[in-house]
């Protein structure tokens, strides 16, 4: 197997893709442009699939992972938004979404996707799997803070300081626009991505475990935020 395959020029791509979108929208707040690059990152996911077999059986198990886990969050987000009110979604590409834009959705799924396609890819190499993860877990650490940067640039989101109808008013420790704990909390989400496929768990499983973990992790970072950052 070579060390950089089809599969993989494929997933950086769509990370390159990824980047350009969310830096396109923050100059022209056009959310088609998200769409657009949901579409080509569909494509060249099935492209890689489809060309080679050997790293692109990690990549049909990482979308299937992205996808469910993204189902799995969407609930979860929906109490960040509607009911604690720590991230408002101030653009809309679908009236029946009942929290985040379906274009904010698709890219949860191939950013997933991408991370545990590089934690599965690094295992396939003999690293260590929590080596691996470590790297996965950067890589989400990083990642959100510069799409967020781009994403909140043009209010596609904004992390609300007067959560929970504007009984309290924190103030978030931030990188950039990105209080703290958002990258922290994705960190350790990716961190335990051994433990999502413990005992070889199918992957539907493991995608409801993350998705799970993830929401679960952004919401103990807001209640321990709110604790000590509030202004009281």
């Amino acid at each position: 197997m070579p060390m950089v395959s089809t599969t993989d020029r494929a997933v950086i791509a769509i990370c390159g893709m990824m980047l350009l979108a969310f830096w396109l929208y923050s100059q022209f707040a056009l959310l088609w442009i998200i769409h657009i690059n949901c579409l080509i990152a569909a494509i060249l996911f099935g492209y890689a699939i489809w060309k080679e077999r050997e790293t692109s059986r990690i990549l049909e198990r990482s979308v299937l992972f992205g996808v469910v886990a993204s189902l799995t969050y969407i609930p979860l987000d929906w109490g960040l938004s509607h009911g604690i009110q720590f991230i408002i979604y101030l653009r809309s590409d679908l009236a029946v979404m009942p929290a985040a834009p379906l274009c904010v959705v698709f890219a949860w799924m191939i950013a997933i996707t991408v991370i545990i396609y590089l934690y599965c890819r690094l295992n396939s190499m003999a690293a260590h799997a929590f080596v691996s993860a470590g790297i996965a877990g950067i890589a989400a650490f990083a990642g959100v803070i510069v799409i967020d940067q781009f994403a909140s640039a043009q209010f596609l989101w904004h992390w609300n300081s007067t959560p929970l109808g504007g009984r309290y008013r924190v103030d978030f420790p931030q990188i950039g626009s990105t209080p703290v704990f958002v990258p922290v909390s994705l960190l350790l989400t990716f961190v335990l991505s051994p433990y999502y496929f413990y005992k070889r768990q199918h992957t539907i499983v493991a995608g409801i475990r993350c998705g799970v973990f993830m929401g679960t992790m952004l919401f103990c970072g807001f209640v321990v935020f709110l604790a000590l950052y509030r202004d009281v």
